[in-house]
């Protein structure tokens, strides 16, 4: 599950979002259920730019591993830990198929 979040992560061009530049340390990200989309989408809070969704003041995420009616909640810094844990992750798996080859 923690490595299928990381995915969605990735997809999100979540690194972007790390760019802005007025994001502090304090703010968050929130991982949405994805069966909750809709319902996200349409509350007046939810915006979306080129780089981002928003659901209020937190940039949105949607996520298949979240169940439905619920969400996660990440500070900046814990996301920013998960981003580069992911990457040594994936530099691990392709130095091992290296080596398989």
């Amino acid at each position: 599950m923690a490595r299928d979040i990381l995915t969605d992560l990735a997809f999100e061009n979540v690194h972007k979002c790390l760019g802005i530049p007025d994001w502090n340390e304090s703010d968050e990200v929130i991982l949405v259920s994805l069966a909750n989309k809709e319902q996200i989408e349409a509350d007046k809070n939810y915006r979306s730019t080129e780089n981002c969704n928003y659901f209020g003041k937190r940039i949105c995420i949607f996520c298949e591993q979240v169940k439905k009616n619920n969400y996660i909640t990440l500070h900046k810094s814990m996301l920013e830990k998960i981003i580069k844990t992911m990457e040594s992750f994936k530099d691990a798996e392709q130095m091992k198929g290296e080596e398989n080859d």
